[in-house]
């Protein structure tokens, strides 16, 4: 336990060290109530319980401390309890209340204590940084709404939960976490689960009414004996239905998409110059692409683009790593750039002449060629959720139907539901 007074540990310790340790110190002594109203002291009042703590604090606050080292004590100290209620099994609505800490500041007032006015300008700082940023998403995603009514004012933040795949690529970082990624995984895991089985059974609920009404039995009550199953997306039931069709029906009435993927990847397995393979990938990816907007020369701008890509390797025979790093930069052009992340121009217009569903499929049939891509492409939508968060469904509308649209293609595709009865919608 840290004493409180000064002593020789300050020269041999880094000072925020001492923090840390007192803070460990505290969760494990304090009920969580307490544990919240000491942090609020330490990050927002620049006061606490421990005179060494407080010392250290003004002195960190009244030095010429880097903003970037500030946040990074200050993100460490919420890890810190973030980490020990996981591990002991807290609530984890406790977490919430923590991550919501700073949100209830007015950072606008005047103190006259100059020592205040520095460390609340510093926390408003932070609030405003990607490390409170990822804080904020835990509290997100903790805070579980499956099913959620919406409208234009609703923030595209209060929808994350839903989006599972996108768990690990917002969640999981440097901070390395054993307690904390376990939980990710976990949450992730259940919930996929739960998400495909509401799936399945309103797909089972749709058929039978479906079934019902051919067998003209509606008049004699034979719908009612039916077991309702709601729509688990938010998508409505119309949309719901073209999707599911435009995902498992065979193209042209003869091949299904999961059996056209696996003919490309047999049929491209022998000696072929890198060329010859991005040819074969075009009319692959293409096959059964019909733009809406009759103008857009889709299969032109494909093309032009995969033959730009990696152009000086084209006399080359193929290589699984020419054709994964192939994979990836497609992805970085059709989504989001690594080095503009708001740069999604043509994931707009693919979206806007394509469809949805057709974009969707585009980008899924990458993954189904090459499995190993799936991490990229979850990748990559994270990266383009975060260019939305705080934003309003007004605002995004094409958004969360993208977003929705990639949580059933996941179901469907890499899920362990049996979705045949959908062939019937």
């Amino acid at each position: 336990m840290i004493k409180n007074q000064k002593n020789s540990s300050c020269n041999t310790v880094n000072p925020e060290k001492i923090i840390y340790e007192y803070l460990r110190d505290y969760l494990k002594t304090h009920t969580v109530e307490e544990s919240i109203l000491e942090y609020r002291c330490i990050f927002l009042e620049g006061t606490s319980q421990n005179v060494l703590v407080r010392n250290i604090m003004e002195d960190i606050i009244c030095s010429k401390i880097k903003q970037e080292k500030f946040f990074f004590i200050l993100n460490y100290c919420f890890y810190i309890a973030i980490n020990y209620w996981l591990r002991n099994n807290e609530n984890e609505e406790y977490i919430i209340q923590l991550t919501q800490l700073f949100d209830r500041v007015d950072y606008t007032s005047t103190y006259y204590s100059r020592r205040k006015r520095k460390l609340l300008s510093l926390t408003q700082k932070f609030v405003n940084s990607k490390h409170h940023q990822k804080i904020k998403r835990i509290a997100l995603i903790l805070d579980y709404k499956p099913l959620i009514e919406t409208d234009n004012n609703t923030l595209v933040d209060n929808l994350l939960s839903r989006y599972t795949y996108l768990y690990k690529p917002l969640l999981i970082g440097k901070e390395n976490i054993t307690e904390l990624t376990d939980l990710i995984h976990d949450l992730q895991v259940t919930r996929t689960k739960s998400f495909e089985l509401q799936l399945a059974q309103h797909i089972i609920y749709r058929t039978r009414l479906i079934e019902v009404a051919k067998a003209q039995q509606f008049s004699h009550g034979a719908g009612k004996i039916i077991r309702r199953s709601p729509n688990p997306t938010l998508l409505s039931n119309q949309d719901l239905r073209v999707v599911l069709k435009q995902y498992i029906k065979k193209i042209d009435k003869k091949i299904t998409l999961y059996q056209l993927s696996r003919k490309f990847v047999v049929n491209n397995k022998r000696d072929l110059s890198y060329r010859e393979f991005k040819r074969n990938l075009y009319f692959y990816l293409t096959f059964n692409i019909k733009p809406t907007n009759p103008n857009y020369n889709f299969e032109k701008k494909l093309w032009n683009l995969l033959d730009s890509i990696y152009y000086q390797s084209d006399t080359l025979l193929i290589n699984n790593n020419l054709t994964l790093r192939t994979f990836r930069k497609l992805y970085q052009h059709l989504i989001i750039s690594n080095s503009d992340k708001k740069k999604h121009d043509l994931l707009i217009k693919l979206i806007s002449n394509l469809g949805t569903a057709q974009t969707v499929m585009l980008l899924i049939k990458i993954v189904l060629i090459c499995p190993h891509v799936k991490t990229d492409l979850e990748q990559r939508l994270a990266q383009l959720y975060s260019c939305y968060e705080g934003k309003s469904l007004e605002d995004v509308p094409w958004m969360v139907k993208f977003l929705e649209h990639f949580l059933i293609a996941f179901s469907i595709y890499f899920g362990k539901i049996d979705i045949s009865l959908a062939k019937a919608m």
